[in-house]
């Protein structure tokens, strides 16, 4: 499956947010600072619309400056973002001064100190490699990367498909690609403003933006929705390659059944500290064992309790 999504700033001045969703969009973005000084004036308008049309499923950017410091421009945004609870879409492309994975890193560190998320990193490959030459991406969020087509039109013509170079991976264990800005002239509630692409479904869109699902909409698996916030490369599950290593019920027969899985939960997290830098993602067990590896313990012990009380039930009824 294949969604499409917006980014817009005040070049677009007063959008038409529920044209585009009308249109069939599913998410969006907008421009919110550059620098240490720039906050664009249209930002309050959009965050009131994307809030009302994409609810769940929208952000904020912000361009960086690579001669800023950090700090100060985190400030900036802040102040300017109204709610730290918006995920941010950082904008990496300082084309005026050259950038570096240091200095990338330090504005992400910057950003996520004052309680905002960096839930995707605007990094065109052009830049990666030409401005930045090629460092190793480790630990930094999913990619937003950009690789435009020919042409003017909507975006479901103009979309290049999911197997376009584009989606490639930028090295072996960087971040993955999860959004892709292929075209600048794409057609949208009479505008032509960038148009971008999400491989995958509604639910593991919404863990990459950390929302929940709508109130009257139908939820994903529980289980499933939490793996996908919980793991460095949302949309990838892994399943359990040491299932000796799951530990055996502890409980005694007057506990609910789920306390052991939530024991093991506190036990990894809190107790051992358990990262999930993505650097981490596939570590053997014996470093760190998965967050997501346990909770497809616990759906697997919650689908054979349910089938033992059905189990008891049909036979009460039987009786």
């Amino acid at each position: 499956m294949t969604l499409y999504g917006i980014d817009i700033s005040n070049h677009q001045k007063a959008f038409d947010f529920a044209a585009a969703k009308r249109e069939g969009f599913v998410f969006a973005t907008h421009k919110v600072t550059e620098g240490d000084g720039y906050r664009d004036p249209y930002w309050p308008r959009a965050r009131d619309q994307m809030r009302e049309h994409f609810p769940g499923l929208f952000g904020g950017y912000h361009f960086a400056r690579n001669n800023i410091d950090p700090d100060r421009q985190a400030d900036a945004l802040l102040a300017h973002l109204g709610d730290p609870s918006i995920p941010v879409q950082l904008d990496y492309e300082d084309t005026k001064t050259r950038g570096s994975i240091d200095n990338m890193k330090a504005l992400i560190r910057a950003i996520e100190k004052r309680g905002m998320r960096v839930f995707a990193n605007y990094l065109p490959r052009w830049y990666w490699t030409g401005h930045m030459g090629a460092p190793r991406l480790d630990g930094t969020p999913p990619i937003w990367n950009s690789h435009y087509v020919n042409g003017t039109g909507y975006a479901s013509v103009l979309y290049p498909g999911d197997g376009h170079a584009g989606w490639a991976e930028f090295h072996t264990g960087a971040p993955p690609v999860v959004l892709l800005q292929f075209s600048e002239h794409g057609q949208v509630a009479g505008q032509s403003i960038d148009v971008n692409a999400f491989r995958g479904t509604e639910h593991e869109l919404r863990a990459l933006f950390g929302s929940a699902q709508p109130k009257g909409e139908p939820m994903a698996d529980i289980v499933e929705e939490g793996a996908g916030q919980l793991h460095p490369q949302p949309g990838r599950l892994r399943p359990i390659n040491r299932q000796q290593n799951v530990n055996p019920s502890t409980r005694t027969p007057d506990e609910p059944w789920p306390y052991d899985i939530w024991c093991d939960l506190w036990n990894e997290s809190v107790w051992d500290g358990y990262d999930i830098r993505p650097e981490y993602a596939d570590v053997p067990d014996e470093v760190g064992r998965s967050l997501v590896a346990l909770l497809q313990t616990v759906a697997a012990r919650q689908v054979r309790i349910e089938s033992k009380l059905d189990q008891l039930l049909n036979r009460k009824e039987g009786a």
